[in-house]
């Protein structure tokens, strides 16, 4: 019985300096809050263009 093919070689994630619980904590919380406020307006606008349209 002939041997099994090679597995392909997947690679390892990279681990970065600091620890998992770092990542995604790159922005600071006043960028989160205003992309959180242009998203909100934009709801709201999208919202009240349906309201007005029908």
């Amino acid at each position: 019985m002939s041997p099994p093919p090679p597995r392909p070689h997947i690679p390892q994630p990279l681990h970065y300096p600091g620890g998992g619980a770092q990542v995604g904590h790159r922005l600071r919380p006043g960028v989160i809050a205003a992309i959180m406020c242009v998203v909100i307006l934009l709801a709201v606008g999208v919202t009240l263009a349906i309201v007005v349209a029908g």
